[in-house]
């Protein structure tokens, strides 16, 4: 009896890291497709051939469209909630344009080895009145909330709170603009949005935006 429980027990490990593998693979091919598509665009049919695999198969994990991008959304915040803790690490050792250099260096940086994050997010915010409407889109204002408080611990300000939320929300919606929409933008500078020359001016241009800012607004370290 004990042999044929851990027959059992084997069978059921081995179907359930099957099923683990068959989801991270919709999951990956979601990614890719909504990367590259707005959501009410892209289709299941779209993800299926992008992954290789038979259509029916997203809906026995995912029931909808909605739940498949919604978890979509959700991988993209986790994933930029645990690499923001690298972001920001030993920014309240340096002064203001050292700490936003690094911050923005690294944030880039982040985007060109893993791009479809912020280009899922960029695919939809031109296209819609409500992030609500959007499966999964309320978890980005949480998470610039989060980002926005470790950065108040890091660094420290003073000054209006109105106009210290101003700098950090308009701060992360330019990058956002600028790695999201970043083959469109390239192409306004005739740059490649892939190469080097547009990644060093990625870097520049946001601190030259925003170090005037933030150097106003920081306070002076004794």
């Amino acid at each position: 009896m004990e042999q044929a429980g851990n027959k059992t027990d084997s069978k059921i490990a081995v179907e359930s890291k099957k099923g683990d593998i068959a989801r991270e693979k919709i999951l990956d091919a979601a990614r890719r497709v909504f990367s590259r598509h707005p959501y009410h665009e892209a289709s299941l049919r779209m993800i299926a051939k992008e992954g290789g695999f038979d259509h029916p198969l997203i809906r026995y994990y995912f029931p909808s469209k909605a739940d498949l991008f919604g978890a979509v959304v959700a991988e993209v915040v986790d994933e930029f909630y645990a690499a923001h803790f690298v972001w920001m690490k030993g920014l309240d050792l340096l002064p203001p344009g050292k700490g936003l250099a690094l911050l923005i260096e690294r944030i880039v940086d982040h985007h060109y080895e893993s791009p479809n994050g912020m280009r899922i997010i960029m695919q939809n915010i031109s296209r819609t009145e409500a992030l609500d409407a959007i499966p999964g889109y309320p978890l980005i204002p949480q998470l610039l909330a989060v980002m926005r408080s470790n950065f108040r611990q890091k660094v420290l300000l003073s000054g209006p709170e109105a106009e210290i939320g101003q700098f950090f929300a308009s701060l992360f919606v330019t990058i956002v603009l600028y790695l999201g929409a970043s083959s469109t933008t390239a192409q306004f500078l005739g740059l490649d949005h892939a190469g080097p020359h547009y990644r060093a001016w990625l870097k520049s241009s946001l601190v030259f935006q925003f170090l005037p800012w933030l150097t106003r607004l920081s306070l002076p370290t004794s």
